[in-house]
């Protein structure tokens, strides 16, 4: 386990109904490594019920040693 601080921007945009799309930037710093990564995003939620969301994209590291990834992900509001 290490310490890594994170902060992002993010902004969001409807684009039909019941679907936002994202775009994001964030960048890390490991303490352990002395380490800075940086990442843009882009991803589409779609609001398939009140209250319960479904999204996917895409995390692409921008150094050559930062990971690039699709993710999908479902978020539900109580």
């Amino acid at each position: 386990m290490h310490t890594e601080f994170l902060q992002s921007i993010t902004i969001g945009h409807q684009l039909f109904r019941n679907v936002d799309g994202i775009a994001e930037t964030y960048y890390t710093y490991d303490f352990k490594f002395h380490h800075w990564s940086h990442y843009i995003n882009a991803a589409v939620q779609v609001e398939v019920l009140k209250g319960i969301k479904l999204d996917g994209g895409l995390n692409y590291g921008i150094q050559a040693d930062a990971g690039r990834s699709c993710f999908i992900g479902t978020s539900i509001r109580f």
